[in-house]
């Protein structure tokens, strides 16, 4: 339940390390809210370490990148060529590695895991948008520019059926499964892939902890009740200003004079003869 981090070479477990043993230590700092990179270090060997140092050779100097034989015979036998022959002779390719895959998740519940670019410990959003100069260049209107899902330029077959692509095109709009190939010459994105020539996940973040500006983020904050002597003098106002209101309707209706009515009165059909 605590995950693990297994190393395989040519099929055979190497080393093995348990979440278990890491988690019973105890995890004291904060885990990176920051956007990282992972950078996977595949140099795995049965032997670790440099091989005992050789008669004749000082062992003081360890580089494959020179011509001088006291810098590179520290090294196992025919290690050096192994990193150097891929860039001597294109024909015999050198040291090579492949990942199958890296899976890194995080915990939406856990407050310690944060999903996302722009967390509130760092809003990283806000930051560049105050800054945009410096993530500018020149020519530049924004900082960052808009996705672009499909359109990217790819070939045709000519046969003017709209999805078919040639063999020489079939891998530029990501293959079958990503895009296709219109008949005027541009990618279109299949549901789930995106960028010019549908090459990318079409991924969305679920938990959105960048939420959209406030009057807060200014430094306004309301205030949460108001003095109970301002509810009263406001009060009072508001009773003053009704009473005055009522006792001038009350002098002007004393005084004799009628208040002029909003409409003037109906007048009366005469009734006659005209010659």
């Amino acid at each position: 339940n605590d995950g693990y981090l297994h190393w395989f070479l040519d099929d055979e477990l190497v080393f093995k390390l348990n979440g278990t043993s890491i988690v019973e230590k105890g995890l004291g700092t904060g885990i990176s809210s920051e956007p990282s990179y992972i950078i996977m270090n595949t140099a795995v060997s049965k032997q670790w370490g440099f091989p005992k140092c050789p008669d004749n050779c000082p062992c003081k100097k360890y580089n494959c990148n020179t011509k001088d034989w006291s810098a590179k015979c520290g090294f196992s036998s025919g290690f050096c060529d192994m990193l150097t022959s891929s860039k001597q002779n294109h024909s015999q390719p050198g040291v090579e590695y492949k990942i199958n895959y890296v899976r890194v998740w995080q915990d939406p519940n856990d407050p310690k895991q944060k999903v996302g670019c722009s967390t509130p410990e760092r809003p990283t959003r806000r930051w560049i948008e105050g800054h945009q100069e410096l993530y500018m260049q020149e020519g530049d209107s924004k900082p960052l520019k808009g996705l672009q899902r499909g359109r990217g330029r790819c070939g045709s077959n000519g046969n003017g059926k709209e999805g078919e692509e040639s063999s020489s095109s079939s891998l530029s709009c990501g293959g079958s499964h990503r895009g296709t190939c219109t008949v005027g010459g541009v990618c279109e994105c299949k549901e789930g892939w995106t960028g010019p020539h549908c090459l990318a996940h079409d991924g969305r973040d679920p938990t959105p902890y960048d939420e959209p500006d406030s009057l807060a983020d200014v430094g306004f904050t309301p205030p949460s009740y108001f003095p109970a002597a301002l509810v009263v003098g406001l009060s009072l106002c508001v009773v003053i200003l009704i009473g005055a209101l009522v006792a001038k309707r009350r002098k002007i209706a004393k005084a004799g004079y009628r208040p002029i009515p909003n409409r003037p009165p109906a007048r009366k059909p005469v009734r006659g003869h005209f010659a």
